[in-house]
């Protein structure tokens, strides 16, 4: 997992978290190619963006992507994170295939 916050939002309490699943079908994607758009919603959005990189097949079969992201959800649920960041609001999503993962985990 990789954390993004901005200066605009360090050391304030309350900050929203956004957890972010990549997409690339389970066999690509990662921190590279979310960077940018996660960079850009810390930004703009003033959030701490949470992106998650899950193991990637066919070295890691499936139900690993999913093991993953629940262990990473679980982390960002955790009570010393959720004391770190005093967040009130939490958005978990994905593009493409991480949408599948978040509306697994999460559900609808």
């Amino acid at each position: 997992m990789r954390v993004y916050e901005s200066d605009a939002v360090v050391g304030k309490d309350h900050r929203p978290v956004y957890v972010n699943f990549h997409g690339g079908g389970w066999v690509a994607g990662g921190f590279a190619t979310d960077m940018r758009f996660c960079s850009r919603v810390c930004n703009e959005v003033g959030c701490v963006v949470v992106d998650v990189d899950y193991r990637l097949a066919p070295e890691f079969p499936w139900p690993a992507q999913l093991q993953d992201s629940w262990a990473a959800l679980l982390w960002v649920y955790s009570p010393n994170l959720r004391a770190f960041y005093k967040y009130l609001l939490c958005v978990v999503l994905g593009m493409r295939m991480g949408r599948w993962i978040e509306l697994t985990v999460v559900g609808p």
